[in-house]
């Protein structure tokens, strides 16, 4: 098991063609995400004040 510490945010990403409005990022995120094909992978990040979605403990 690996556990991941960092921070997580809720990015906004403009392209010429598109712009895209709280999509998940930082850099824990996609630590995680790249370790989880390989190993059984945990999170452990901050949030701001801002964030609009609930943590669900397992």
């Amino acid at each position: 098991m690996l556990t991941v510490f960092g921070s997580t945010a809720l990015d906004t990403i403009r392209t010429p063609k598109k712009t895209l409005k709280d999509v998940l990022g930082g850099a824990a995120t996609f630590a995680a995400i790249s370790a989880s094909n390989f190993v059984n992978t945990g999170l452990i990040a901050v949030v701001g004040k801002a964030c609009r979605f609930q943590a669900n403990s397992s």
